[in-house]
């Protein structure tokens, strides 16, 4: 067919086009030829039952030995039209590959499109699949006087180069170039799998990337036929990879019957990668990261309204917090409301590739660093951050290897940053990463240009687990009074309440009846029920805890509660906590209301026991770990200044004698203080603990009003009882 029957098809293609939504872009002469040559190929192949092997007129191209390589396919269709595209953009370069000597480097991150180009490059840059052609690393090359009967230099590399190697292709490299003749060079990322030489002497750097909705469309026609009406919409473009196009798009089916299918597979896909239709409103206790998250996306919005650059977009981060977090859901949601891809890597899945090795590692490393790139704009996260280590810290055996792993990793961060990359390799690509510690991050992973910053994600706040614990139910109690649940729930993580809620629909599902809330406050305690004999104790406990905490601190925020969780059977809480100076006095105070428990228990029934604190005696620990800090890491001893370690370390500083000695003198005073404060008010202590025992409840407000009723002078202590009613025998 001519080129102007070419273009009468095309043209006949638009004006189908303007009746039902599709409309073929103009294209290039590479693409016309393309085009032209397909459409004889398929029309052949619809006119029979079966597809023939089509044999190479000159031999077979690289990387296409097999005869199944050399069926024609819907994506290698699309992927001829992509280079095709690609080598038209730039003016007059088709002209220049036959009459100049360009140098011209090609990026394509996907490996099987990488593959697919390397088997047809010649026909569609050079019109001849059989085309004079030699590889620059394995052919030898021409002499001088020889060259002219070389049409091109070519050089593919899929994989990264090991460093023995890159020495030997820079040599070669320059050996190349000093022939003169055109030379074009393919692999996933050129700053990491080319030698220096070609980089500097590239004169067009192109890239094949993703089929978009022009691609798929003349796909489609060449390969059915005829025209589709429409093609998928952005947000499904981005699902839509050659495996979809190869298996979708067929010449036994209509148009309309391929970009379907097409549809169905890539909403398939998305779907499989969605995080369960949340939002990140969704996420609760999060505030810092969910504002840059939502800055974020706001950004990716402006950016693709062209009103700034992606430079203007922050696009480093580095979540830490504990383990069940929410950190890695915050990464894809963060993916998904910017309408951009994502990919997420670790060291773990990168030292899993291959037999471990270090080549092995650095090469899934930059292969997955090419990969989002092809899909630029894209989320590239990288889990568990903290497993790269410190450099400066290391001491082990393999330290170097380490080293060389961090090297590498940085390398491949820089490579994501248009301003780091001297070779303008730069996409839409944001950094994130997640850690359970930043501070065992190496600091050149962490610093502005990689991953920017460092935002904390805390465990969730009482508020925050109700909502969660409302997220998870799904509309079920949605009557119940959930606060003291929650507030029994403090230290669990969104995790753990997904846990909780799932153990309880197991346990009514297994008793034949819908949820019930005390299926949850069942789960919240691992099952195993306090004891109706130790509910006074615990009472007593939390009871003194409440009062001292209101006495030394005020009442606003203070609250007890009787719901048990799997580390305590009741617990105390303050909302609002005072902004602490870190002196002496304040320190003080909370160790006397972390010993108030203990003190009360001995005040009523004449000996402490495990109380409130369960069997890991934890007001204990907590008070020692602080009076440990107050010695040797806050300075409020002013007779022994000194600094021993972090505070976050306290528990270690125990090693030294004198510190030891100094704690317990520390802890025997607030425990003293304690006793003397609930000695004081013994019955507003025993109206407390009954409230508690009857309500399952008490505010600091109501504690503020017990003590205010028995403001004056001291009674009596009687004998204790727990009575709801207050009365004495």
């Amino acid at each position: 067919m001519s080129d102007a029957r070419a273009h009468a098809a095309t043209r006949h293609g638009a004006s189908k086009a303007k009746k039902t939504g599709f409309r073929p872009a103009p294209m290039g002469p590479l693409q016309r030829a393309v085009f032209r040559r397909e459409k004889k190929r398929w029309e052949a192949a619809r006119a029979t039952t079966r597809l023939a092997s089509e044999a190479p007129s000159g031999g077979e191209p690289p990387h296409a030995e097999t005869a199944w390589n050399r069926v024609p396919t819907a994506d290698a269709v699309a992927t001829k039209l992509m280079l095709a595209k690609a080598f038209d953009e730039p003016e007059s370069l088709a002209l220049a590959m036959r009459c100049a000597s360009p140098v011209v480097i090609c990026d394509v991150p996907d490996p099987a499109v990488l593959g697919m180009v390397a088997a047809c490059w010649k026909e569609v840059v050079l019109g001849d699949a059989a085309a004079a052609s030699h590889s620059v690393l394995s052919d030898i090359l021409p002499s001088i006087a020889a060259r002219s009967a070389t049409q091109c230099l070519h050089m593919i590399v899929a994989d990264p180069p090991k460093e023995s190697d890159r020495h030997r292709a820079q040599r070669r490299s320059l050996a190349a170039l000093s022939l003169a003749i055109p030379m074009v060079a393919f692999s996933p990322l050129a700053a990491s799998y080319l030698p220096d030489a070609l980089l500097r002497a590239c004169d067009v750097r192109l890239a094949v990337g993703r089929p978009d909705a022009d691609i798929i469309g003349k796909t489609v026609h060449l390969v059915t036929g005829s025209m589709p009406r429409d093609v998928p919409d952005e947000g499904l473009l981005n699902e839509i990879g050659a495996d979809e196009i190869s298996l979708a798009v067929r010449f036994d089916r209509s148009a309309d019957e391929c970009m379907g299918k097409l549809r169905r597979l890539a909403a398939s896909k998305a779907e499989s990668a969605s995080v369960r239709s949340l939002c990140l409103d969704d996420l609760r206790g999060m505030d810092d990261a969910v504002a840059w998250a939502k800055a974020f996306v706001k950004d990716v919005a402006a950016w693709r309204r062209r009103e700034i650059p992606w430079s203007a977009v922050e696009a480093g981060v580095v979540f830490e917090g504990p383990p069940g977090t929410a950190k890695s859901t915050l990464l894809r949601l963060i993916a998904a409301e910017s309408g951009i891809n994502l990919v997420i890597a670790s060291l773990a899945k990168w030292q899993g590739s291959g037999e471990g090795h270090l080549g092995h590692l650095l090469r899934q490393m930059h292969a997955d660093v090419a990969r989002a790139k092809s899909l630029s704009p894209c989320v590239f996260g990288v889990d568990e951050i903290e497993a790269f280590g410190d450099r400066s810290s290391m001491t082990h055996a393999w330290r170097d290897y380490s080293r060389q792993v961090i090297d590498g990793f940085l390398a491949a961060c820089d490579t994501l940053s248009a301003s780091h990359d001297f070779h303008g390799d730069g996409r839409a690509v944001a950094l994130i990463g997640t850690t359970n510690d930043a501070s065992r991050c190496d600091p050149a992973i962490l610093r502005s240009g990689r991953f920017n910053r460092v935002i904390r994600v805390g465990l969730p706040d009482g508020a925050a687990l109700e909502a969660i614990f409302r997220l998870r139910l799904r509309g079920d109690l949605a009557d119940a009074d959930l606060g003291d649940l929650a507030l029994a729930a403090l230290g669990c993580t969104g995790a753990d309440v997904g846990r909780i809620v799932d153990e309880a629909r197991r346990s009514a599902r297994h008793a034949g009846r819908g949820m019930v809330l005390d299926d949850l406050k069942r789960a919240l305690c691992g099952g195993v029920e306090t004891p109706s004999s130790l509910l006074p104790r615990h009472a007593v406990h939390e009871a003194a805890h409440i009062l001292v905490d209101v006495i030394l601190n005020g009442p606003a925020g203070a609250v007890a509660i009787m719901t048990g969780s799997a580390r305590t059977a009741a617990s105390v809480f303050r909302f609002r906590a005072t902004p602490l100076a870190g002196t002496y006095a304040e320190n003080f105070a909370r160790l006397q209301v972390r010993l108030a428990g203990r003190a009360g228990e001995r005040l009523v029934f004449g000996e402490a026991g495990w109380g409130g604190a369960g069997v890991d005696g934890s007001d204990l620990h907590e008070a020692t770990r602080l009076a440990a800090a107050m010695v040797g890491s806050f300075g409020n001893d002013e007779a022994n200044l000194v600094y021993l370690g972090a505070a976050r370390e306290a528990e270690s500083l125990l090693v030294f004698p004198e510190v030891r000695d100094a704690v317990r003198q520390e802890l025997a005073a607030a425990d003293g203080a304690a006793s003397r404060i609930l000695s004081d008010h013994r019955e507003a202590l025993d109206e407390i603990a009954a409230r508690l025992l009857a309500d399952g409840r008490i505010d600091g407000d109501a504690v503020a009003e017990s003590l205010a009723r028995r403001a004056g002078p001291r009674r009596p202590a009687t004998i204790h009882t727990l009575d709801p009613k207050g009365d004495k025998r």
